[in-house]
């Protein structure tokens, strides 16, 4: 075999190396591929919960007032206490027992959750929709949310 024939054969080992990484590397959504008609912004993050990328949406969201909806926000209870999302129910990601106390939550709710940034709210999310709670995850925390000047209550 010549050196050209032995290169152009390597090149394209290499490159059906790429592609076969490539394609294992991305995340395959075809088992879910639905999107919420209510807004443009709130994708499915996973094939076990949406996001809601902006709090504008979070807002639009929340003023729909659907009983069925809980906003759970997962920061600690002195963050809670410093101001809130009107409506909000505070349950502490940090405390040990956040494993246990979601276990009793009404499996037929959906809960929206966020926290300061949205750190820990993902976090969160992940965790509960393993237990097969219905979770919109908020990608931005308070802190977008007052920065867009929405009401908070202490």
């Amino acid at each position: 075999m010549s050196k050209k024939n032995l290169l152009i054969g390597g090149i394209v080992a290499l490159v059906l190396i790429i592609i076969i990484v490539i394609s294992t590397q991305q995340p395959n959504n075809s088992s879910n591929t639905s999107q919420s008609n209510s807004s443009k912004n709130i994708v499915q993050a996973t094939t076990s919960f949406e996001t809601i990328a902006t709090v504008q949406d979070l807002k639009k969201r929340l003023d729909a007032k659907n009983l069925n909806d809980i906003l759970l926000d997962v920061r600690t209870p002195q963050e809670f206490a410093d101001g809130r999302i009107p409506d909000a129910v505070n349950l502490d990601m940090e405390n040990p027992n956040f494993s246990s106390n979601i276990q009793k939550l009404d499996k037929t709710k959906t809960y929206i959750v966020f926290c300061r940034s949205g750190s820990r709210a993902l976090t969160a999310s992940q965790e509960m929709s393993k237990i097969g709670l219905k979770i919109v995850y908020s990608k931005g925390g308070i802190t977008l949310w007052q920065s867009a000047g929405f009401a908070v209550v202490k």
